[in-house]
Parts: structure tokens; sequence; C-alpha cells
């Protein structure tokens, strides 16, 4: 049974998506992708509202950008986990910025 955290509703969770997932994600829908921490994790993301992305100064010209409120961000230890909907850890109430 994994572990289900409340995320910390000041911080911004990022995730790498690959361009077919970050294209097609949409309010309501879920994207696949790596959580990046010190390492990248797999992560399963239910996204909550779409809103506007506001660019930061580090963010890399060549990298879009999208901002989600309110996702679940369920996190396994490797993509086969993933896949089977075997999660370690899942985080409610997140900030995602998805990006490729």
């Amino acid at each position: 049974m994994p572990v289900v955290i409340q995320a910390d509703r000041y911080k911004i969770y990022r995730v790498s998506t690959p361009r077919a997932e970050f294209s097609a994600a949409e309010s309501g829908g879920f994207v696949y992708g790596k959580w990046i921490r010190h390492e990248a994790i797999p992560a399963y993301v239910e996204l909550g509202t779409e809103s506007e992305y506001s660019p930061s100064p580090r963010d890399n010209p060549n990298t879009d950008y999208r901002l989600f409120r309110n996702c679940t961000i369920n996190i396994a230890s490797t993509e086969d986990a993933v896949d089977s909907g075997d999660f370690d850890a899942i985080m409610t109430g997140a900030t995602v910025v998805i990006y490729c």
C-alpha cells in the first residue's frame, strides 16, 4: 500500500514528460513522466486545473512549460511499476510544472 503525502502548498514540483504526453496534457487528464529530484523518479501525474505559466529567469528558452494546480503525483521505483500501478507514494494537492 502506497504512502499518501500532502504536497507542500508553496512548492512547485517539476515533471519532465515526452513531447506526446506534454502536447496531450489537459485539465483533469494525466501524464507519464519523470519527477526530477536528486534523480529522475518515474511518475504518473493526475492533472488538476491548468493555469497560466509565468516563466522563470532560469528556464531554458528551448524548453516548453505548462502549469497545473491541485494534481496528484503517483511515484514508483521503476517505470514497470508505474505501468502496473504499483506506486510507492502518492502526493496529493501538488502544483506541477510539466516540461519537455
